[in-house]
């Protein structure tokens, strides 16, 4: 079971509401903790052994705590994704969503400790886990390649599902395989366009024993490992860091980037979201690439992830 203490509230992210260890309580107050002490969460944290049996607890014992959990991850999500629209708008800002916080937090992501990396995993991977808001990151050219498992397809409920978590089908977006190589049990959809270019959002799962370590670390790692595949994006290849979010009440982080697109007729960046979360013993991940010639296509995908699900 998870432990009593203060968690976001399932019905109101503006609040807390206090778990008792086996149900939600009538105590609330806002998302600032009150002055009185309290009993806080034992919150599971990720590192790079297994995750003991008990981290579970959370899914099986309070679905209403993982609601929220979800809640969270999602809006950590469309607060960076909507000020990276806005950055490129020539007119008003985008409303933003129902629930969706009007600001962003920007919080550094810790480096992993590094004493009990798996064997052959790379100690300098796990220390380069900072990134300040205007950081430029740089191409990896030496990224797993070894995920056979890609794939596009859709569940029997029309759904794009992968690694535990699954969401609806983005408006105008197909099931089609996205090959990340780094990525396990992926599943992808796409927006072709007459550029020979795409919007896509991928969901998958990462491998500690592949050098994805932690949350903030692998959100960095993936978006250099998407920066150096050539069958996307050019040698020298780079991105301007726009956010980077540590999810409230959850092991999970968002990344999101602007990405410059050259020769390709009338797009001139993409814009790039990554995120990750610890789901029961694997580490998933969402890739969204939006091309920024057509907010619609980053809007559909963002209404989609809004319905995000870990199943």
């Amino acid at each position: 079971m998870s432990a009593p203490g203060w968690y976001p509230d399932p019905q109101d992210p503006h609040q807390q509401r206090f778990w008792n260890g086996s149900q939600w309580t009538g105590q609330t107050h806002p998302t600032s903790p009150p002055s009185s002490p309290v009993v806080e969460p034992d919150l599971e944290q990720f590192t790079p052994q297994p995750l003991p049996a008990g981290t579970s607890a959370v899914r099986n014992n309070a679905p209403l705590v993982w609601l929220a959990v979800t809640v969270a991850f999602v809006l950590a999500l469309s607060a960076g994704w909507w000020v990276l629209l806005g950055r490129h708008s020539t007119t008003a800002p985008a409303p933003h969503p129902p629930g969706t916080p009007t600001g962003i937090t920007t919080t550094a992501a810790p480096a992993p400790s590094t004493g009990s990396l798996p064997p052959g995993v790379d100690a300098s991977l796990a220390a380069d886990a900072t990134v300040e808001i205007g950081d430029v990151l740089e191409e990896e050219r030496s990224c797993p390649l070894t995920s056979p498992s890609a794939r596009g397809e859709l569940d029997g409920d029309g759904m794009l599902a992968a690694a535990g978590v699954r969401m609806p089908l983005p408006d105008g977006f197909e099931a089609r395989m996205v090959p990340y190589g780094f990525m396990h049990e992926s599943n992808s959809a796409t927006k072709q366009y007459e550029s020979r270019w795409m919007s896509s959002v991928t969901l998958g799962s990462l491998r500690v024993e592949e050098g994805f370590v932690s949350p903030g670390q692998s959100v960095i790692r993936v978006a250099r490992c998407i920066l150096g595949d050539r069958a996307l994006y050019p040698k020298g290849t780079t991105g301007t860091v726009i956010s980077l979010d540590g999810v409230s009440g959850t092991a999970g982080t968002w990344l999101q980037l602007e990405v410059p697109v050259t020769g390709v007729e009338g797009v001139d960046h993409d814009d790039l979201a990554i995120g990750t979360i610890i789901l029961d013993d694997r580490m998933v991940v969402v890739v969204v690439v939006a091309a920024g010639h057509d907010p619609d296509a980053a809007t559909a995908m963002w209404s989609a992830i809004n319905q995000l699900e870990f199943s």
